[in-house]
């Protein structure tokens, strides 16, 4: 038997996500200061610690999927990198990549202090 697949999944994964991705590619390739003025504040830098406790949080999570990676992996017996499919390539060569960049910027690693002021909008 089929699954029943609510409608609002197949408008929003067949219309609304497609758009909203194209939009998205357009703006960082083409459009640079709309994206950028969309997805970033344009504030002045800040000593605020709040960037880096949301990262810290999230971390975590990061490090939860990989272990669940691994638990899972181990389980069908693909933990030798002879046995990876593509998917565990792809896949958890995303997720080493986010949690790697994630703790480097909770650490602080190419984190400088500005010493310019922001300009005025």
């Amino acid at each position: 038997m089929a699954n029943q697949i609510h409608p609002i999944y197949c408008i929003w994964f067949l219309w609304v996500d497609p758009v909203l991705t194209l939009a998205g590619i357009y703006g960082n390739l083409f459009n640079h200061d709309l994206a950028t003025m969309t997805f970033y504040a344009n504030y002045p830098p800040t000593e605020e610690l709040k960037p880096f406790i949301v990262q810290f949080g999230i971390l975590w999570a990061d490090f939860a999927m990989l272990t669940g990676m691994y638990v899972g992996m181990r389980l069908e017996n693909r933990l030798l990198i002879s046995n990876w499919r593509m998917e565990d390539w792809v896949g958890g060569g995303i997720t080493v990549a986010c949690t790697l960049l994630r703790a480097l910027f909770v650490l602080g690693v190419g984190v400088k202090q500005s010493t310019s002021k922001a300009k005025d909008s």
